[in-house]
Order: structure tokens, then sequence, then C-alpha cells
């Protein structure tokens, strides 16, 4: 009887604790059996929405810790009964994630701990959610190498390039999220994010990675002078205790060039200029800094520029040929190529494309080296070099075929190699050769019939070759040849009597036979034969006469002496005389500068 009692009693008991065990969604401790590992029981249900149990619904136990990056992610997998229930024996003591999928619907349980008592649960499947977010290393530099591992479950993302990364199709909780990187000298990030039933949501806020290791520079930012073609870099001013130097990379991504090191030894400066691009081209930059030991950090986030085509081929085979020693003007709405080559044909284009031979002999003798101007709605040719003599007569004309001598006899010398332009309503003549000597005399008419000298001996030194401007409403002469020197000096006057210099070395070679044209306020040289020997594919422009700066050209930009240059249609028209590949002058192509 006693034994009786005594066993109805522990029935009674058990019944008990289960019908509490019952009561709550929230893990029991049921039973005990003080057994150590691998001896824990873990039952439980699984329910729909509606609150009916969830059959054959998929349930996997993954410890909480596990990065799912890794094998044997899984502890247990079950499948639930009619019931909605399971059970899953052996457990090894420690904290697990629960995970359940049916047909409609996904669970997510974490921080599960398991030791050796047996535990019940209860869960309920609903809509699955997405999260989207964005992770960055600090730096902003490429990102395509960070992981966002969800702890405990079988899922993780891959940031894109971009940093954006996509966590779909989960389970509505709060995960346990380690962010790392393979990218060196990065730490990770341990943090929580949250998913909820059925959102498809943005994270408010960046994840970044510190860099630990030599500072990356920041805010990098660049500027592009069109007009001049330089690139200028600046960025933030790394910490002086960890960051000695910096190193600025560039890659042609056009080319799908590599990153190359530009600045062959470390600056200080956060500020670095580029004039090396080539028209047409799209380049990334990237600066790095070192430290005391010169060892480079990573580099910073990339910042690209595409260089303009500024210079442009429209035509390398000419209808008129081979020219040098000619002069162009921009009259009537066309481009007009005067003489040259000891010729006296007259060509226009409008187009630069396609040439008309105008004249194919004017009343002008053949001539070479001579001058034009158009003053007065007509086109001027001045002296040059015949095959008998140093000219010094006047032409003029006011559609390029029928050309009417003004004077026979200017009264300066006849000569060659000298400069004309229209000022204050009067044709100039400055220097020149004349079969003796340079000169550097100036005269002027306000006809172009009568002359007058306006100074025997210019400030400037004799020389012919030279360039003679209208800019800032001042003659500006540039460069040009005398007895022993070729010149870089740059000359101005604003009656043609006295002259100042604004540069006794302009920075550009000395040069003579050299273009020098007005074009969007600048003054632009092109070109010539250089006193370091040898023929000029250059180009250099000025905003000032004084100050000079190297303008970038295309590779295919041939050396270019004798040539001429014209404004029209608001492009700077460069025509003629280009070297060849066997070093020879008579190739006449055409480029303009837009």
């Amino acid at each position: 009887m006693k034994k009786l009692i005594f066993d109805l009693a522990n029935v009674l008991g058990v019944v008990f604790i289960l019908v509490l065990g019952g009561c709550s969604n929230s893990p029991k401790d049921v039973a005990g059996t003080g057994s150590g590992t691998e001896s824990a029981l873990v039952m439980g249900h699984i329910y729909y929405p509606d609150g009916t149990p969830a059959s054959n619904a998929i349930v996997q136990l993954i410890a909480a810790d596990q990065d799912p990056r890794t094998s044997s992610l899984v502890a247990a997998t079950v499948t639930t009964d009619v019931n909605g229930r399971y059970s899953i024996k052996s457990l090894t003591a420690k904290t697990y994630n629960l995970l359940a999928e049916g047909d409609s619907g996904k669970a997510f349980h974490d921080s599960i701990k398991v030791d050796d008592d047996t535990l019940e649960l209860s869960d309920t499947l609903h809509d699955p959610g997405i999260l989207r977010g964005i992770v960055k290393l600090e730096g902003d530099i490429d990102t395509g190498y960070i992981f966002v591992i969800l702890l405990g479950t079988n899922t993780y993302a891959t940031a894109d390039t971009n940093g954006n990364f996509t966590l779909a199709d989960m389970p509505a909780g709060t995960y346990n999220t380690l962010v790392l990187t393979t990218v060196p000298e990065y730490a990770s990030v341990d943090t929580e994010l949250t998913v909820h039933v059925g959102a498809d949501e943005w994270m408010n806020d960046t994840i970044f990675l510190r860099n630990t290791g030599v500072p990356i520079p920041e805010n990098l930012s660049i500027t592009y002078d069109t007009l001049r073609q330089i690139v200028t870099l600046t960025w933030a001013k790394a910490d002086t205790a960890l960051a000695k130097g910096y190193y600025v990379y560039r890659r042609n991504v056009d080319s799908n060039t590599i990153l190359t090191r530009i600045n062959t030894s470390p600056i200080t400066d956060t500020l670095y200029r580029d004039s090396t691009g080539i028209q047409d081209q799209t380049y990334e930059y990237r600066v790095s800094a070192i430290d005391k030991n010169a060892t480079e950090g990573t580099k910073s986030a990339g910042v690209s520029v595409t260089i303009v085509e500024r210079f442009v081929l429209v035509n390398d085979s000419i209808s008129f040929g081979a020219r040098s020693e000619h002069t162009s003007l921009a009259f009537d709405s066309k481009i007009w190529v005067i003489a040259g080559n000891l010729l006296n044909d007259i060509w226009s284009s409008t187009d630069g494309i396609s040439w008309t031979k105008v004249v194919d002999s004017t009343a002008f003798s053949r001539r070479r080296s001579h001058a034009s101007v158009v003053f007065n709605n007509e086109m001027w040719v001045i002296g040059g070099k015949d095959a008998d003599r140093f000219q010094d007569d006047v032409w003029h004309s006011s559609d390029g075929i029928n050309w009417l001598l003004a004077t026979d006899s200017a009264g300066f010398s006849g000569r060659m190699d000298h400069a004309a332009v229209v000022f204050e309503n009067k044709i100039w003549v400055i220097g020149g050769y004349d079969g003796v000597s340079e000169k550097n005399d100036v005269w002027q008419s306000d006809d172009g019939i009568t002359w007058t000298k306006v100074t025997e001996n210019a400030s400037f030194s004799a020389r012919s070759g030279l360039t003679v401007d209208v800019f800032n409403n001042e003659l500006v002469v540039i460069g040009g040849v005398g007895p022993a020197n070729y010149y870089n000096d740059v000359w101005s006057s604003n009656d043609g009597i006295t002259w100042k210099v604004v540069s006794a070395n302009g920075g550009f070679p000395g040069i003579y036979e050299h273009t020098a044209t007005v074009f969007q306020n600048q003054i632009w040289i092109v070109g010539g034969e250089k006193a370091t020997g040898g023929y000029s594919n250059e180009v250099w422009s000025s905003s000032d006469g004084k100050n000079w700066l190297k303008f970038n050209t295309p590779n295919n930009f041939t050396a270019k002496y004798n040539h001429s240059a014209v404004v029209a249609d608001n492009k700077l028209w460069i025509i003629g005389c280009a070297m060849l590949s066997d070093g020879s002058l008579n190739k006449t192509d055409l480029w303009y500068l837009k």
C-alpha cells in the first residue's frame, strides 16, 4: 500500500511539472539528469501565424558563435510532426540559435542556452524580411572584400564594390553580427542587426571598419583646368606623428592599366599637380601615406577625371599639298592659305576639311615668309622673299581672286620673316630679315599705302621669325632669332615706341618661326625651331605674357615649323609644315584647338 501511494505521488508530480511547463513559450527546464555533456534534450513546437501547428517544418540548431563560412554549421536538423512538435536528443551543452522554416514562413530564436537539462521551446513562423545596408573601410577604399556574418546562422553577405550588402529571405529577429575584411590592418566590428517581419528595409547608418595601420589619406578631391589641362589633387593632412609623406598613384582607366606611382619621392604637401595626362583619356588617382619607417599604408579612395579632347586632327593630307612659310587668315567666314613655298596660289575652306583653290597664280609674285593681315575688310599681303629679291610691296584683295597693288615700295627695306598685326586701326610691321641683317624697327600705316617709321631700334634686340599680337590692348612681341641667339623673351608696347620687357625668359625654349596667337584670353605659342636644336611640337599658353604653362599635346601632334595659325569659328587652327617620321618638314596637316 505504501508503495502504491509513493508511485502515485511520483506520477502526480511529473504531471504537475509538465502542466506547469506548458504554460509559457519560453525555454523550460523540465528535468535534470546531472549526466554532463551530450545528454541534453530540446523539445518544442512550431506554429503557423494563426496558432495552428506547423507540420513538416524544418528545425535546425546552430551554435550561437558559429561562423557560417566554415564547415559543420548545423548541430542538429529535425522535422516537425503533424502536431508541429519536434525533439532533439544528445546535444552538447552550449548556446545555440534555432532556425525554422515551413510552408508559410520562417522563425529565428537566438541564444538558447543548453546544458544537461531538458528544454521545451515554442516558436511561430512569420514572413521573412530583407535587410540592406552599406559597409565601408575607413578611407572609403575598395570595399569588395568585406563580409557581413550573421553568427549562429547559415547566412553571410559580401559587400559589393560600392559597399552595399543584402541579407535576403531572413526570419525576423536580432542577429549577433561580425563584420570583417581581408584587407590588412582593419579592425573587425561586432554589432547587432535586426530584421523585421515581412519588411524590406535599409539600415539607417553605414558601418565603418577602422584602419589600424598607417593612416589612409582622406577627403581626396580633384579639380581639372581644361584650359591648361592640369589636374590638381588635394587631400586632408594626416596625423604628422603617424604619416611623414605621401605617394600619388595614377592609372589609365581606358587602357585598364595598373596604378603606378607618379611622384618618385614622397611629398609632404597635401597638394599635387599633374599635367602629363593624354587628351581624351580617363585617369584614376589615389594617394597613400608613409610613416617614419617608410612603411606605406593603404591607398585612399580613388577619384577620376577625363582629359578633355582639345586638340583635334582635322586633316592630315590637305589638297594643297606640303607647304611651309605661308600665311593664314580668317576672312569672309572662311580660312585662307596664302602662297608659301615660292608659290602665289590662294586656297580657302569653310570647314578645314574641303579646300578650294581660289586662284592658281595671283598678281603678286611667288613668295615665301611674307606677312598677312585682315584690314578694312580686305586681306593684305606684305613683303616676303620671292625668287629674285626681298620684297617691300603691299597687296590687298576683297575676294582672294583679284589682288591690287597698294604700293611696290612701302618705305621699309624689303624683308622676310617679319611680323604684322592690326592695332589701333593701323597695320604694323615689326622686325624681320632684309638679306643683310635682322631688324628691330617698327612701321605703321593707316591705309597700307603710306608707311611711317615709328622707331628704328626698339628696345628688344634685332630679330626675325618673331611674332606680334595684340593682347590686353598692347602690342606683344615673342621670340625670334638674332645673329647669335634664339629668343624666348616677351615684350609689350602700347604705342610701338616704348617697349617694356614682360618676361626675359618665358620658360619655353628659345624659338623662331613659331606661331603666337590670342585665343580664349590666352596667348598660345605653337612649335618653332628650338635653340636647343631640332623642331618643336610644344604648345605653351599664358594669360599675362609672363607666366607660361606647357600644354599637353596628343602623341601624334608632330613638330611644327614655318606653319601658320589663325582663329576662326571659336577654334585655333594650326596649318602646315609638320615633321615626317624621317625628320623632314614637308607634310601639311591641320589641327584645331577648341
